[in-house]
């Protein structure tokens, strides 16, 4: 309570009551010192830090990450120093705003990790140990509640950290090419390190209340990653860069000057999530269904004989004042079909319930957006009925520019959705234990890689309708030639292909659920990073499909050499889909695979 004093008194008073707000700050600091050494000093985390630091570490997986980190950071140099030394001659002030450049660059881009892999390295903690029943061994021992997720969060804290103080050793030779402010270095240091603790406090109690691990890093991702991209637009680059005061220009939002505002906010923020995970951790939290009170008791009754029920009779309803069966807190009821036809295909399509595109995660922040949607419709509509000829071309290029906007907005959420699936396809058999049985089966090995890769399709049929709607909406009005429609429909097949082949392949490489998640982000990086470097002829990775996009009238302004450049994109994705699936039936095929 004593930390959200400082705050109301900034917010009513303003910088009036910055001495009294300090004043109040040291105050609420020192409380929290004697608090801490009340419960045994800095040691109330327990002893699982400990262990899961040296656990993690041992692993090598971190240190992996750190050195991938240090080359992007490398590369990121590179390209800034090509952008200012391309057309002109360099000058020793130049050298000073390439430095500076970089720093913000390397803040953006650490802080931009964090939102990246926080929700795949933090929010998968509890449900993995949930899942491989460790987590009862730890609820066996002497350790309580807060020491458990308090050793959990800080492991995973110090890890994460770890890309930070990578980044140094670079930051300091940019140094050589300028002086940066170190007040600028300390503020988004310190304003990492509190995203850092408040993104992994918010996914550690994720990670508490889903049932899974699948369910847990989606809501994760689709809480961090809206709220820490729209911030930074709206918010001139905070949470991922804080500017200068003294050089932000007019418009100065959260700046470097108000990082202890911003530091009592995190703390405010984290200790409330720490407080209800710490609550939510056992198997009697709050957030449990209520026991079915029993009924009222009356006179005995006398017993009599019941026949024994036989396999055709249903099972007989549970008695009152037996537990509900938990269902997942982000999760939707769901009643699985029957069972038709092949099973092993009924399993990969139905297992795990309904898609998640239908559950409040995902409806919730898309009522906006839909909202959004229909009042760029209806202008278009008023322009087009009100405005006359200059109108209609108007109305006519914003559905133009929706249409397209839209295919690429799903058919990016299909590709992100399908290959994040296919990416924990066999691993998470191999986590639970039901690997051994599923190739026990008399059936070929490639079978199961079939269904699999047919169920990752299936996953994401609402994003294929979506497109499908989209495709024939452009068609109807004009902004797809009906030559384009059936490129757009054939074009991202191989592209489609060789995603989903490669999330399988990273599955069959991986051991663990959560190690997939992390190779898949850190591929998907990479991936993109390189074709925004190599996409000059704006034919290349994903955006070759701009070729085919011409509409009913401008079927002769399209470019020959772009559509067979695009085909040629298409054959390769093909190859590259078909050595990677002869890869992955080698490797699947494999004894020491168990």
């Amino acid at each position: 309570m004593l930390w959200a004093v400082p705050i109301l008194l900034l917010g009513v008073y303003g910088q009036a009551a910055s001495l009294s707000a300090g004043l109040t700050t040291l105050v609420a600091f020192a409380v929290l010192q004697i608090i801490a050494f009340r419960h045994g000093g800095w040691q109330f985390v327990g002893p699982h830090v400990y262990y899961d630091v040296i656990r993690l570490a041992r692993r090598g997986r971190s240190t992996m990450l750190r050195v991938f980190c240090l080359f992007a950071m490398l590369g990121g140099l590179f390209i800034v120093y090509l952008d200012f030394g391309r057309h002109e001659r360099m000058r020793p002030n130049d050298f000073a705003r390439i430095s500076v450049q970089f720093a913000y660059a390397l803040f953006a881009a650490q802080n931009l990790a964090i939102l990246l892999l926080a929700p795949a390295y933090i929010a998968s903690t509890v449900t993995e140990e949930r899942e491989r029943g460790t987590l009862e061994l730890l609820f066996s021992t002497q350790m309580s509640n807060r020491e458990i997720v308090l050793g959990i969060l800080s492991a995973r804290v110090v890890h994460l950290f770890g890309f930070v103080i990578a980044g140094f050793p670079i930051l300091a030779i940019a140094q050589l090419w300028g002086g940066i402010d170190y007040l600028l270095i300390v503020g988004n240091l310190l304003n990492t390190l509190l995203n850092a603790l408040t993104i992994g406090s918010l996914c550690l109690l994720i990670s508490t209340l889903a049932r899974g691990t699948t369910s847990a890093v989606m809501t994760a991702y689709a809480i961090v990653l809206p709220i820490g991209t729209c911030c930074s637009g709206t918010l001139n680059g905070f949470p991922l860069v804080l500017q200068d005061a003294r050089m932000a220009g007019s418009f100065q939002a959260i700046t470097v000057q108000d990082v202890g505002v911003l530091a009592m906010v995190h703390v405010l923020i984290s200790a409330f999530c720490l407080w209800l995970a710490v609550m939510a951790i056992r198997e009697h939290e709050p957030f449990a269904p209520p026991m079915i009170p029993p009924p009222p008791k009356s006179a005995p009754k006398p017993i009599e004989a019941k026949p024994t029920p036989t396999a055709a009779e249903p099972a007989a309803p549970p008695r009152p004042g037996m537990a509900l069966d938990r269902i997942d807190i982000f999760g939707m009821p769901y009643a699985l079909p029957p069972v038709r036809g092949d099973a092993l295909w009924w399993k990969e399509r139905y297992l795990g319930g309904p898609s998640l595109v239908f559950t409040p995660i995902f409806l919730v922040p898309a009522i906006p957006f839909i909202a959004s949607v229909f009042c760029l419709v209806f202008a278009a509509i008023w322009n087009a009925i009100f405005e006359g000829s200059s109108g209609q071309r108007i109305s006519h290029d914003m559905l133009a520019d929706m249409v397209r906007f839209f295919y690429w907005a799903f058919l990016g959420f299909f590709l992100l959705s399908s290959t994040y699936r296919a990416s924990a396809s066999i691993a998470r058999e191999r986590q639970q234990q039901t690997l051994e049985p599923l190739l026990l089966l008399p059936i070929d090995r490639r079978e199961i890689l079939v269904a699999k890769f047919i169920g990752c399709l299936y996953r994401g049929w609402p994003w294929l309708a979506l497109i499908g709607v989209d495709l024939i909406i452009g068609l109807f009005v004009g902004v797809f030639h009906p030559f384009s429609f059936i490129c757009l429909v054939v074009g991202p097949l191989p592209m489609t292909a060789f995603f989903l082949i490669a999330g399988m392949y990273l599955s069959v490489m991986m051991r663990t659920v959560m190690r997939a998640y992390l190779t898949l982000v850190i591929t998907l990086i990479v991936y993109i990073s390189l074709s925004q470097m190599a996409n000059t002829n704006d034919v290349l990775a994903f955006s070759y499909l701009n070729a085919f996009m011409w509409p009913i009238w401008g079927l002769h302004d399209s470019k020959p050499e772009r559509i067979l450049l695009a085909l040629g994109v298409m054959a390769v994705y093909g190859l590259l889909a078909s050595l990677l699936w002869w890869r992955l039936t080698v490797r699947f095929d494999d004894r020491s695979l168990l």
